[in-house]
């Protein structure tokens, strides 16, 4: 019986050979020489310790090259030995943390296989939906958390970031990269997060732009009537009911328009010094179904099933026209709007998905509005995290993340939004290091050189694929990279281990 060491096969990643330059010619031949060139060294007895990155998986109808639809189980029924898994670079979000889909932010606990979320296409650098085809649930000790006024987020340690880069003065191009929270932490200055991205949706033919004005009246200042569904708007600024009456005018509706008193003190926990009269816009039985049918209600308020659909530039508009019935906008440029916390969790999804930056706000009263940043013209929005934001908390929290293609997601955590990576690690693996004894002395095993410990004489580590073979790790420490692309696509035992270290610490003597 032998014991051999191995990491990131990337089973089923066709965009690996790519990446890494992998001598070739199609996934196919990838996946058969890596499996043939393993069983011909390990034998059915043999014990494999395999450091993370072990295959890729996609879901039906996925991106080509982002990875096969198989399972784990599919390439570890064709190799031999008894595998001991490591868990690779991917992780988790706390349970605190909403995920952004198509029907709005849900709970980890509400996510089911096959239901679309939104995510980025990093080369388009717009908004693709997509389906969820794996939800993971874990344990963890510790949660790295950020927390400032437009941002609060709670992941595990190792969980990947992109990371927004801008590089003005050189190239110009605005790039994403991965990077662990474990690594981000570390930094002394301040790093940029995306919380938005552009849809690229061409202009929506369903509805018109003053019909769209219409809806954004009735969501905000309207009322439909439970029993029979009759329509109202409702308004008393002068400027605001003459564009109301435009905007009628144009669509041909027929209404009826009334005046009456209002009897309030106060709105939004603030005392009136006068109250305006107000007018109602009243549609009769005709008109409202009519209306009802073109925007989708069943009697109750709600966003159009073809809301996703919208251009950013009808977004945008869109956006402008609920500010003008229920909102403000701050002398900053933050425009802001007052509604109930669903109806404004639910907006804050569709504008993150259309390149709007915003954020949902509990108020004083407790009631609730959205923060509507100024616009950029960039394709995504973004979020600075400085060091007095991010803090490490040591407690057992359940952590939990899901496979998507394109391996971007929306999440949510107490009304402030970000875009991060997600988990495509298709092993339920749940080790994240080991320490073994062998050959007289202890090792430790992990997946990423990060978080190697100098403790150890020797830690095997994956994750770099060609980038080094042996590194130091502080005075009496060594890193060796136990990846398939530095071992000719085969797994590696203790012993040649050893002989390579020799070899180097000798061309290390000698100059």
């Amino acid at each position: 019986m032998k014991t051999w060491f191995s990491s990131d096969t990337h089973f089923g990643h066709e965009n690996i050979i790519k990446y890494c330059k992998r001598p070739f010619t199609s996934l196919e031949q990838m996946n058969e020489t890596i499996i043939r060139n393993f069983n011909q060294r390990i034998k059915p007895e043999d014990t494999v310790f395999f450091l993370g990155d072990y295959c890729f998986r996609n879901s039906a109808g996925g991106k080509k090259g982002e990875g096969e639809s198989h399972k784990a189980s599919h390439y570890r029924e064709q190799l031999n030995g008894n595998w001991i898994f490591i868990k690779g670079n991917h992780d988790c979000f706390s349970e605190n943390v909403r995920l952004l889909t198509k029907e709005g932010y849900k709970k980890y606990t509400e996510l089911k296989k096959g239901e679309l979320i939104p995510t980025i296409n990093t080369k388009t650098k717009l908004v693709e939906y997509k389906p969820i085809s794996e939800i993971h649930i874990v344990e963890k000790d510790e949660v790295y958390k950020i927390k400032n006024k437009t941002l609060e987020l709670e992941v595990s340690k190792n969980h990947q970031f992109l990371t927004y880069n801008y590089n003005r003065h050189q190239t110009g191009k605005i790039e994403l990269k991965e990077k662990t929270a474990d690594e981000l932490w570390k930094l002394k200055s301040y790093f940029m997060l995306p919380d938005s991205c552009k849809s690229g949706n061409k202009k929506c033919e369903l509805i018109s732009d003053n019909e769209l004005r219409l809806l954004a009246w009735i969501l905000t200042d309207g009322h439909v009537e439970k029993n029979h569904g009759y329509i109202s708007i409702y308004q008393s600024k002068p400027e605001m009911i003459k564009r109301i009456k435009g905007i009628l005018r144009s669509l041909n509706l027929d209404y009826r328009f009334y005046k009456r008193k209002r009897n309030i003190e106060e709105i939004c926990g603030k005392k009136l010094h006068s109250v305006m009269e107000c007018c109602e816009f009243h549609f009769r039985s005709e008109t409202s179904k009519k209306i009802r049918k073109l925007f989708g209600f069943d009697k109750i308020k709600k966003f159009p099933k073809w809301i996703h659909k919208l251009s950013d530039k009808q977004m945008l508009m869109f956006t402008k026209e609920l500010i003008m019935g229920d909102g403000s906008i701050q002398p900053s440029g933050t425009r802001v709007l007052w509604k109930n916390e669903n109806f404004l969790y639910n907006l804050m999804g569709l504008l993150v998905t259309h390149g709007i930056s915003c954020n949902v706000i509990t108020a004083k009263n407790r009631g609730f509005y959205l923060c509507i940043h100024k616009k950029k013209e960039l394709p995504y929005g973004i979020r600075q995290v400085y060091k007095n934001s991010r803090t490490i908390e040591k407690k057992k929290s359940i952590m939990w993340d899901v496979t998507v293609p394109n391996h971007t997601v929306f999440v949510e955590c107490n009304g402030t939004t970000c875009v991060t990576h997600n988990c495509n690690n298709s092993l339920k693996t749940h080790i994240e290091r080991l320490t073994i004894r062998y050959g007289g002395q202890s090792i430790g095993l992990v997946h990423s050189p990060i978080h190697a410990d100098s403790k150890y004489k020797i830690n095997l580590v994956g994750h770099v694929h060609n980038s080094f073979l042996i590194r130091k790790l502080g005075e009496k420490s060594l890193m060796y990279n136990v990846g398939v692309d530095v071992h000719d696509f085969k797994p590696v035992s203790f012993d040649e281990i050893k002989k390579n270290i020799r070899k180097w610490e000798k061309a290390q003597k000698d100059g």
